[in-house]
């Protein structure tokens, strides 16, 4: 599943890099859904090593959101940086 989710991080940066701003939302979604559900069905996840690497590639995700919001003025919304991608909190 973290090598699955990887591989979604590295479509998004391409996505992202081709202004294809809908294939990266629905990427980016997927990989909200996959990181709630890992953190609900595997207890302690946190302080394991798949909870380490989850966190790192996840930084690495949040980094690249980050820096394609940041593009744009703050007053400017972005679909990237809407709540409705992690529709679970």
């Amino acid at each position: 599943v973290l090598d699955r989710l990887d591989d979604k991080r590295l479509a998004l940066r391409i996505a992202l890099r081709h202004n294809r701003v809908l294939v990266a939302r629905d990427l980016l979604a997927e990989i909200y859904d996959t990181e709630y559900a890992l953190k609900v069905r595997i207890d302690g996840i946190e302080s394991c090593e798949w909870g380490v690497r989850l966190q790192q590639l996840m930084d690495a995700i949040a980094a690249l959101v980050s820096a394609e919001v940041s593009r744009f003025p703050a007053n400017v919304g972005h679909i990237l940086g809407s709540r409705r991608l992690r529709s679970q909190d």
